[in-house]
């Protein structure tokens, strides 16, 4: 978990950095590898800003694939016609050169050559596989003698009674919790 004490104004704006990016992908198999604790929290956000927003339109649905970028100029042919891009006044032993002109063929418009754009690109992160694909995240290490966060809130003193950072990570031994009525008496 991260310290939640320090609000840092436009936290968002300076993860994003200098990028144009528009939106945030995260990869579903990630994000269900993570404590269960940190999902809970990651969700109840999610929804918070859902219901913050529940009145701004939005697109039905978006198309996300995995890409690699590339600088037109440094394209092939091949590269170019797969990014819809045609190419105008290319010699034809050297390349690019001076008169060389690239425009998109979706709309007609000229495209930079020092553009870059996105081809299709096999991903690297498995498929979620309804649920049960995991990979093991390498959180930073918990406090010295701190316990695995794993199945606390189930019941007062339940969770992993492993210390944090253990290995296997998705292997647990987990107390029940408090089971002891004699205090409700």
């Amino acid at each position: 978990m991260t310290d939640q004490t320090a609000v840092e104004t436009d936290a968002i704006h300076a993860h994003f950095g200098l990028s144009y990016a528009n939106y945030l992908v995260l990869p579903r198999t990630l994000l269900q590898s993570m404590p269960d604790r940190w999902q809970s929290e990651f969700v109840g956000l999610l929804d918070e800003m859902a219901e913050a927003f529940r009145d701004v339109p939005q697109a039905e649905a978006y198309k996300v694939e995995a890409a690699r970028e590339h600088i037109v100029s440094e394209m092939t042919h091949d590269q170019l016609f797969a990014a819809g891009i045609e190419v105008e006044n290319d010699d034809p032993d050297y390349g690019p050169g001076p008169d060389t002109r690239y425009h998109s063929t979706s709309d007609g418009r000229e495209v930079d050559p020092n553009e870059r754009v996105l081809l299709p690109a096999s991903d690297p992160v498995p498929h979620y596989n309804r649920g049960r694909a995991r990979i093991a995240p390498q959180l930073p290490a918990r406090g010295e003698g701190e316990l695995c966060p794993f199945g606390e809130g189930d019941a007062p003193g339940s969770g992993c009674i492993l210390p944090a950072g253990h290995q296997p990570a998705n292997r647990h031994l987990v107390t029940p919790g408090d089971v002891d009525d004699e205090s409700d008496a």
